[in-house]
């Protein structure tokens, strides 16, 4: 098990070696939600907000093009010919088609393809449903996101942190010890005040 410190000591590494990348990729995440003015004195007053939607546009449309079609996943029977085994293959076939769609794969694919087209990352968490007994997916913020250095084609990194952002109210219901802490280090250090 890593230590605390280690993972901080990780995380902020990561947050520096990044800094370039995520400051160009905050820069568009602005100006996709419109926060961004664009300073355009050569166009017309009409034009401008036709040349600054087009970052929106072309991240939409290139987004939902590439998730317009789900994969069909096949599965090839263990033994060809005998009934048990095609019928096997068929069975798995179904049960992933099931987890996709109790998992809202086609919208989860859609915000994960704008996250690729804007981004070039579209993380996923999977973790066990234990009331439905399946896996799910959870898409995460690549902004927020400190995946281990891996190979180009490597789709699981060693290791992984992904920082969430959440008020103190939710800290203070959801793990009151660890509140406690941070509450009690807030008023030992007037600075933090």
């Amino acid at each position: 098990m890593i230590e605390m410190a280690e993972i901080v000591a990780r995380y902020m590494e990561r947050k520096k070696e990044r800094s370039p990348l995520f400051t160009r990729a905050e820069d568009i995440k602005r100006q996709y939600n419109g926060d961004i003015v664009l300073p355009l004195p050569e166009l017309e007053e009409h034009e401008r907000p036709a040349v600054a939607n087009l970052l929106v546009s072309g991240v939409d449309i290139t987004a939902m093009r590439a998730a317009s079609t789900m994969p069909d996943p096949l599965f090839a029977p263990l033994r060809p010919g005998i009934k048990k085994s095609e019928q096997e293959a068929r069975d798995r076939r179904r049960a992933i088609l099931g987890m996709w769609r109790m998992n809202e794969m086609s919208i989860k694919t859609r915000r994960r393809m704008r996250r690729y087209v804007a981004y070039a990352s579209g993380p996923v968490i999977m973790r066990p449903d234990f009331t439905r007994r399946i896996p799910e997916w959870h898409g995460v913020d690549p902004l927020t996101t400190y995946p281990a250095d891996t190979e180009v084609d490597d789709m699981c990194p060693e290791d992984c942190i992904v920082t969430y952002y959440r008020p103190y109210k939710f800290l203070r219901r959801k793990y009151p010890d660890v509140a406690g802490r941070i509450a009690q280090r807030a008023m030992n250090n007037p600075a933090r005040r």
